[in-house]
């Protein structure tokens, strides 16, 4: 995660809009919400973008962000989501839609969180769009 997050930080990708799927880091064992919430520094930085977490431990980076960094939030100019594994990844795509076009988007997680239905979802709205 650190390199894709590194990559969004580049010049290269400074002035777009980001959209950031992120997945549970999966069979971390004892320290993953350490792992998870380790994230938080770099996500911070992430200006103009959607976060949209997904997942059980996701659920822990996205309460630590949303009650202790609120500021840092709206100074980046980040929006942030959540939602849990019993529902679709697919769900973040009606929240981002209007920023999909032109954005730079991070699909990112363990295998085992089939966020390949968030990007069949995008693939299907790019080609409605013509």
């Amino acid at each position: 995660m650190d390199a894709a997050f590194d990559a969004l930080l580049s010049n290269e990708w400074k002035a777009q809009h980001k959209i950031l799927v992120l997945g549970d880091m999966l069979d971390l064992g004892e320290e993953s919400k350490s792992w998870h919430l380790n994230l938080i520094t770099k996500l911070l930085k992430i200006e103009n973008s959607d976060l949209c977490l997904f997942g059980t431990a996701m659920y822990d980076v996205f309460n630590e962000i949303r009650t202790k960094h609120s500021d840092a939030l709206r100074k980046a100019d980040i929006r942030i989501r959540h939602a849990g594994p019993e529902k679709s990844p697919s769900a973040f795509l009606d929240e981002v839609m209007p920023r999909l076009a032109g954005s730079v988007v991070l699909v990112k997680g363990s295998r085992g969180m089939d966020l390949g239905r968030f990007v069949k979802s995008c693939e299907a709205w790019f080609s409605a769009q013509g």
